[in-house]
């Protein structure tokens, strides 16, 4: 079973009015941090064992994953520390590898899904791909497109120029031999190494029409507010 990497060393500066110098994976929703949610959801849906990768704000995570601990009991939850240096995206799972598997998961700290984890936990990337990433459809007018569909391949482009029509759902699936190759304590941004992996044909896609909530931007935030329960007792279930 392939464990979660948690990506949650960001500022959160597009929100910092409302994060009030925490990181945005402890912005506070009606009385509960981001995170909350978030390890709840894992759990419900079978997920073992999270890896979450810190940078800004490593010890207010550190200090309410302690405290709180007995809220996530089927959950085993090691953090990792980027260090003082940002390392970007992918740097900061470099420097979480001695904690990794051979396969795992990777998702954003600031994203909520309704997406079935448990057949994404067995899932087996195939022989000739380094990984595969959830795309959705995009029929949002604030999540930009990344995604480009040329009849029937995909293609991943950090900056799509307004042609995508799909975008990073927000959930990956990768080798660990993709971030062992990186060199340790320089910074990586993920979205380049999915564009390159993209550019060698060595990624998968697969669509999903699941509902996603992100409160990295205001208007994030602001909808993620109004729907909380909605949103939330759906994907408890």
């Amino acid at each position: 079973m392939h464990p979660v990497v948690i990506v949650a060393g960001g500022y959160g500066t597009r929100i910092k009015k409302f994060s009030k110098g925490n990181p945005k994976i402890l912005l506070n929703i009606d009385g509960n941090p981001f995170i909350y949610y978030l390890l709840n959801y894992l759990q419900t849906h079978g997920v073992k064992k999270v890896i979450i990768c810190s940078g800004f704000g490593h010890l207010k995570i550190k200090k309410y994953i302690y405290k709180n601990k007995y809220k996530f009991n089927k959950l085993k939850i090691k953090i990792s520390y980027e260090g003082k240096k940002r390392l970007g995206t992918a740097g900061s799972i470099r420097s979480a590898i001695k904690l990794l598997k051979d396969n795992f998961i990777i998702i954003y700290g600031d994203n909520l899904f309704n997406f079935n984890f448990k057949k994404l936990l067995k899932m087996k990337i195939k022989k000739n791909k380094s990984g595969l990433m959830i795309i959705k459809k995009n029929d949002s007018n604030y999540i930009k497109s990344n995604v480009i569909r040329n009849k029937k391949s995909f293609f991943y482009k950090k900056k799509s120029k307004g042609n995508g029509q799909y975008y990073d759902y927000g959930i990956l699936l990768f080798r660990k031999k993709v971030f062992k190759n990186l060199i340790k304590f320089k910074k990586y941004d993920l979205s380049d190494i999915c564009e390159n992996l993209s550019k060698k044909n060595e990624i998968d896609f697969i669509i999903t029409k699941k509902k996603l909530i992100e409160i990295g931007s205001i208007r994030g935030y602001q909808v993620f507010q109004k729907k909380i329960y909605e949103f939330y007792k759906e994907i408890s279930n």
